[in-house]
């Protein structure tokens, strides 16, 4: 899939390649890794379906979030509550599917198709996302309507809202704190984004405003003339649950004067 612009052709590749460099959660494996893409049938590779459709693959991934929280912070496994561990994972898959997505939509009009991803997880390390083939569809560049419509598409719809249900099958979780990790997952990228690319700021504030008021987001964070600068969500991730953690910096409970955790929690 390519895209002209300016009278130049960008594919999928490239723009994965230029957005790469705004920070680890918008890098994708197969940005760096030559000669091609990754196939879900490399050993340690699965396609995103994977996450809603085997549950012991799911089972083992919270899992190992919450070994990794105990070596981080000098606890027990078994002192990581299930939910705690589900509901960062979740935060975690949010935030490295919607930082790409976001970026490649907004500075390259275009948006990889959900079954080209696929993704791993290393040992000690967090999950990886790759592509399998250069599959994309074409967005309206510039066009925070189209961004939206393709954010919902091809994140929300069709890859955190059948994993959070995968999840809500596993345990006791609110789906409602899933969503609002993905708000704080959103509105983290953003940031990053407009940070590191100001000249698009204003489209990213756009299409990040307009995601936020569509449901299953809309709510789940206070309201506010900008969501780049003063995000506050309206739900707890539970990472403080975890012995020797604390709250997050857009976490609800930071208007009790909670501390703030010292580890990034994803």
């Amino acid at each position: 899939m390519t895209r002209q612009r300016g009278g130049v052709v960008t594919t999928l590749r490239e723009a994965v390649r230029d957005v790469a460099g705004v920070n680890a959660f918008f890098s994708l494996a197969a940005a760096a890794e030559e000669p091609g893409w990754h196939s879900a049938e490399e050993p340690g590779w699965h396609s995103l379906s994977a996450l809603w459709e085997d549950p012991p693959l799911l089972d083992a991934e919270v899992a190992a979030v919450a070994e990794r929280f105990a070596e981080r912070l000098g606890c027990a496994p078994a002192d990581v509550e299930w939910r705690v561990a589900a509901s960062v994972f979740g935060q975690g898959l949010a935030s490295r599917l919607l930082s790409p997505t976001l970026a490649t939509v907004v500075c390259h009009g275009v948006v990889a198709a959900p079954e080209a991803l696929v993704w791993r997880q290393p040992p000690g390390g967090s999950l990886t996302l790759g592509f399998a083939r250069d599959s994309a569809h074409v967005v309206g560049r510039g066009d925070p309507t189209a961004g939206v419509a393709a954010l919902r598409a091809h994140v929300v719809e069709a890859a955190l809202a059948p994993t959070f249900e995968a999840l809500r099958r596993r345990g006791r979780i609110s789906v409602r704190m899933l969503w609002g990790n993905a708000v704080s997952s959103l509105a983290g990228s953003a940031r990053a984004l407009a940070a590191a690319r100001p000249d698009q700021a204003a489209v990213v504030r756009e299409v990040t405003t307009r995601l936020l008021d569509q449901v299953p987001l809309r709510g789940l964070a206070e309201p506010t003339p900008d969501p780049l600068t003063t995000f506050v969500r309206r739900s707890c991730c539970l990472y403080y649950r975890v012995p020797g953690a604390g709250v997050c910096g857009d976490c609800c409970h930071r208007r009790t004067g909670a501390p703030a955790s010292p580890h990034h929690r994803r």
